[in-house]
């Protein structure tokens, strides 16, 4: 049986990575493009690493070499206009036989819309630069699905987390603090998030991939829990797991525009993919824990 060829846009980041070594390890032949190499820690053998800026046509035409089965856009590129880079990606996939485009969206196109759990079919209200760029990608594609079929699917995930994260996130960042028993500043931490673990984002991922349905194509699908924690909570939670860490609440303001409250419904992929989510929030942080120490 031929292996499949899959194309990773954006394969050095944290989610590329977990993605990237599954289908290594599948016996995929995995490629990732991105403007940065791999940092070392998150650098797989088997891999080709492609540096390339997805914003220049003639440089990504004269990289491109191969057939691809499968093409996963994980680039969070929005420093340009955003159809400016999907521009050149439609030029060179849309029209070829790929079997499947996944474009990986983010919960922050919802924006602070109020109802709960976000559904697929709300109205997105996103008041982040960051939310407003993603969906004005998510509406570029959709557009060009419906003047043109190719095979679409877009992802939109919430708080993904796992090894090997940014240390930026808050998860990481309190944990790293807790682990160490430092005082650390916090918001009041009433904002609430929906976190799913990356290995479920993968199985995910891979399932549509799959999927032989044609009814997904052209459809936007969330990916995460369908359950909420305040940033409180979660805190807590690692300070009991930990038993430590000195935590100050209230002594950082919240950021500008930020999202308060999130929380997905998983009911479309459940119906249409029959992905759930296996890994609970308490498992996902002892995995950690164990991990970083």
């Amino acid at each position: 049986m031929k292996k499949k060829n899959i194309l990773v846009i954006g394969g050095t980041g944290f989610i590329g990575y977990h993605l990237l070594r599954k289908t290594s390890k599948i016996g995929w032949n995995s490629f990732s493009i991105s403007r940065n190499k791999p940092k070392q820690f998150r650098r797989i053998n088997n891999v080709k690493y492609i540096k390339v800026n997805i914003n220049n046509l003639i440089d990504l035409k004269k990289k491109l070499t191969k057939k691809y089965d499968y093409v996963v856009n994980l680039s969070s590129s929005t420093r340009e206009t955003p159809s400016s880079y999907i521009k050149n990606l439609e030029k060179i996939f849309f029209n070829n036989s790929i079997r499947k485009f996944i474009h990986v969206g983010s919960s922050a196109e919802y924006g602070n819309i109020k109802q709960l759990p976000h559904t697929e079919n709300l109205k997105c209200k996103p008041n982040s630069f960051y939310g407003k760029q993603k969906l004005k990608i998510t509406n570029f594609l959709l557009n060009r699905f419906k003047k043109k079929f190719f095979p679409l699917i877009i992802l939109r995930l919430f708080q993904v987390y796992g090894q090997k994260d940014n240390k930026e996130k808050i998860l990481p960042y309190v944990l790293k603090n807790c682990l160490k028993n430092k005082k650390f500043k916090l918001t009041k931490g009433e904002q609430t998030r929906d976190f799913c673990h990356v290995d479920d984002v993968i199985k995910a991922i891979l399932l549509v991939l799959k999927n032989k349905n044609k009814n997904i194509y052209g459809k936007i699908f969330n990916i995460g829990t369908g359950k909420s924690i305040s940033v409180k909570n979660l805190v807590q939670i690692i300070q009991y797991k930990t038993n430590k860490g000195k935590p100050i609440f209230g002594a950082k303001n919240l950021m500008e525009k930020e999202i308060i409250f999130s929380k997905a419904s998983i009911r479309k992929i459940k119906k249409f993919i029959n992905w759930s989510p296996r890994i609970t929030i308490e498992k996902g942080i002892n995995d950690l824990i164990k991990y970083e120490k």
